[in-house]
């Protein structure tokens, strides 16, 4: 057990109940408040607009708003072998109908964006290594889902880039090795108020719903649900962190995710290795290091069902619900 650190906070009298309605509160509207150079507008259901997204985002310029209407959205580039494929600073907001381009509800008129290539990521963001401050689109208000398997981040794959990930479900992609729901490689991006649910990795790996390499993210209001590694061995079945720093945790309802469903698995809700982080207000609860019992000496063993952190510099865990795991 050297330099294995498991580590619980002092349990907050606030009850689970009343963070997660706390969390339900709506968010503002950022579409109303950029000032955007251009608008594209996408509706797959009338011809008069774009057809995909992944032809708005070719059009657009940095800078320029793209909306997207109520629709199913299978989106292919196979010039760049992915699926949505994002490089530059553009703005994508679902949540509209045909008919209205003023006004958004992304729980009514839902956006869903799917891959034509399965096995890859649904979404990929690439900045600029060592400026990362160069790209920094944002995706709010879509249902995520559908993708991976055969690289990093099922759902979204973000390298390099200071993204706005807000007001997403993310649900039902697969990672390989790392990020079965997100995968961030470097950057500071910020992912707030997003569902990233029933995510998982397919074998061993790292962050069954979010693995962040390298990065100085920030989680904010987050719920971040039901992901798990379905190997013998895993880290972080609902977040995942290696390395970088400083990375902040605020906020989010980290509930009922498995570092491993076989086998010995470190930090059932939070894996830290060797990065600056701080853990402030938010719920870890139900999360399970490993999902099968041990039976004697070189059984399945779990360590950190709710937090597990090691070869960590520096660290703070303030006002954090950290129970039954």
């Amino acid at each position: 057990m050297n330099n294995r650190i498991r580590m619980i906070s002092s349990v907050s009298l606030l009850t689970l109940g009343l963070l997660i309605a706390l969390r339900t509160a709506l968010a503002q509207d950022r579409s109303t408040s950029i000032s955007a150079s251009h608008e594209f507008r996408v509706c797959n259901t009338n011809g008069s607009y774009s057809q995909t997204i992944q032809a708005a985002v070719n059009a657009a310029q940095p800078g320029d708003m793209i909306k997207v209407a109520a629709g199913v959205y299978t989106e292919s580039f196979p010039a760049y072998a992915y699926n949505l494929y994002i490089s530059k600073t553009v703005y994508l907001f679902g949540g509209y109908t045909c008919a209205d381009w003023t006004t958004r509800d992304s729980t009514i008129h839902v956006v869903t964006i799917r891959p034509t290539t399965t096995n890859i990521s649904v979404i990929a963001i690439s900045g600029v290594n060592g400026q990362t401050n160069l790209v920094t689109p944002t995706i709010d208000g879509f249902l995520i889902t559908g993708g991976g398997g055969g690289n990093h981040g099922g759902g979204i794959r973000l390298n390099d880039a200071n993204a706005l990930i807000s007001n997403n479900i993310i649900t039902g992609n697969v990672g390989y090795l790392l990020g079965g729901g997100i995968w961030v490689q470097r950057g500071a991006p910020l992912i707030q108020n997003n569902r990233i649910e029933n995510n998982h990795i397919e074998g061993s790996g790292n962050g069954g719903g979010i693995e962040l390499e390298g990065t100085q993210a920030t989680l904010i209001n987050n719920v971040i649900a039901n992901n798990f590694i379905s190997g013998t061995s895993g880290v972080g079945g609902g977040i995942a962190i290696d390395g970088g720093g400083t990375v902040i945790l605020d906020d989010n309802t980290i509930l009922s995710n498995a570092a491993a469903i076989t086998g010995t698995g470190y930090g059932g809700g939070v894996y830290v290795w060797n990065a600056l982080v701080n853990l402030t207000n938010n719920v870890i609860q139900s999360n399970a290091a490993n999902s099968a019992p041990a039976f004697g000496f070189g059984g399945a063993f779990g360590y950190g069902g709710g937090v597990y952190i090691i070869n960590t510099p520096a660290f703070t865990l303030t006002g954090n619900t950290i129970v039954s795991n």
